[in-house]
């Protein structure tokens, strides 16, 4: 808004409103509408109407050239009142005879005319009732700078103080204050709280009223959180959606399946990317083994034996092969038995011994070692002749692995583990 012209306009009002009300009953003979010609100082001017010259003197009013005025005479000629512009003045302070009583008209003119002239603030900015003012301002503070400041022609702080500002970046500031022509840094706040990061956009205009230390946000500002779509979705409208979608459906395989050897069976099988969406999906088609034809040997001692030393695990001279299916998978090695194929993956092994001969109370305990780790145990505590002691285990092997018997006893009696292939062997299946 142009607030001098505003001012002209209502002062303007105020003067015909008393004019029209002081000069209802007068009378005048000739109205000239005239154009000033030549200003001659003192104010002076020669104006022009209709063909004709006319040298005028105003007290008040100042003219410029080619300013169109109106020059009212009564009809007493005593005054005449020159008019420009809807703005009423007139040449002289001569009383004048007649109806019409001037007097209080030219005092209210000056009145007026005085009040229009002196300085003023309109909303925080300075008005000198010659200059345009403004309540506009540009902002280029950096983004991450907290303090926003702004020059701005006239500008003083006091309670409802108003500007509007361009910020030509987006805040990323927490708290950020205002400073408009070094008069202090001072709070932003909207809704009664200051403001955070991301509220004052860039190439945005914000209006902003200055109260109680604040200047507060004028108006309703947008504060919802703007969203994109990641990799691996697509922005749909209002909808996210994977950009792999694949039909729905179900993945799954053989439910339920009895299995024999060399039968085929099918496994579910999916595809998905490095944000975890399922791109594709599939199966897997998997076949038994075929039927394995049984490998065993069995090996036993090929005397009695005796424990030479109390408290000692040794190992069993299983060097006698009691039978076997004849396959080369499966062999006899040292004291015991060797896995000779990499067709053998698994093994069921058995170990028994029989202690014969008149014992006393004690501790019997037979090992089944792959290698030299021990994988299982069998213990009895007997006081009687002929104890026999077994153990079954079932264990993955590998080709090269040595399966041995050992033995650990309290007695020391010559001769009592019996080499009965029956009752005294080591065993291995393949599975």
């Amino acid at each position: 808004m142009n607030y001098n012209n505003k001012a002209v306009e209502i002062i303007s009002t105020q003067i015909l409103e008393a004019v029209d009300k002081k000069m209802s009953t007068a009378s005048f003979d000739i109205t000239y509408n005239c154009t000033v010609k030549e200003k001659l100082g003192d104010n002076k001017y020669i104006v022009s109407a209709e063909g004709k010259d006319f040298t005028i003197t105003t007290s008040h009013l100042l003219l410029q050239l080619f300013d169109k005025v109106h020059i009212i005479y009564p009809k007493n000629n005593s005054q005449n009142i020159i008019v420009l512009e809807d703005l009423i003045y007139t040449c002289s302070k001569t009383d004048i005879s007649g109806d019409a009583d001037l007097t209080q008209v030219y005092k209210q003119i000056d009145e007026l005319s005085n009040q229009i002239n002196k300085d003023r603030t309109i909303d925080g900015v300075d008005f000198n009732n010659i200059e345009a003012i403004t309540h506009y301002a540009t902002c280029t503070t950096s983004a991450s700078i907290i303090e926003k400041t702004v020059i701005l022609n006239g500008f003083k702080l006091m309670t409802g103080s108003r500007v509007s500002i361009k910020f030509t970046t987006t805040n990323t500031a927490s708290n950020p204050t205002l400073n408009i022509n070094n008069t202090g840094a001072k709070p932003i706040i909207y809704k009664g709280n200051t403001i955070t990061a991301g509220y004052l956009s860039s190439n945005c205009t914000y209006e902003f009223i200055y109260n109680d230390g604040n200047y507060e946000l004028v108006g309703d500002v947008n504060t919802d959180t703007t969203y994109s779509a990641g990799t691996g979705l697509t922005l749909s409208g209002t909808q996210f959606k994977h950009s792999n979608s694949i039909t729905a459906g179900t993945v799954q395989g053989d439910i339920t399946k009895i299995l024999s050897f060399g039968d085929t069976f099918t496994i579910p099988s999916i595809t998905y990317d490095a944000q975890g969406h399922i791109t594709s999906k599939s199966s897997t088609t998997m076949t038994m083994p075929s039927v394995i034809n049984p490998v065993y040997m069995r090996v036993g001692l090929s005397s009695n034996f005796s424990v030479s030393t109390a408290n000692t695990i040794t190992v069993m001279p299983c060097t006698k092969l009691i039978n076997t299916d004849s396959s080369t998978e499966i062999i006899q090695s040292g004291n015991g038995i060797k896995i000779n194929s990499d067709n053998v993956k698994a093994v069921q092994i058995q170990a028994r011994l029989y202690y014969n001969g008149t014992i006393a109370t004690s501790t019997k305990n037979i090992f089944i070692y792959l290698n030299e780790t021990q994988i299982a145990r069998d213990i009895q505590y007997v006081s009687s002749n002929y104890v026999s002691l077994s153990v079954s285990v079932l264990i993955p092997v590998s080709v090269g692995d040595i399966i041995t018997m050992r033995v650990n006893s309290q007695i020391t009696t010559p001769d009592n583990i019996s080499s009965d292939s029956a009752t005294t062997f080591l065993a291995v299946h393949r599975i």
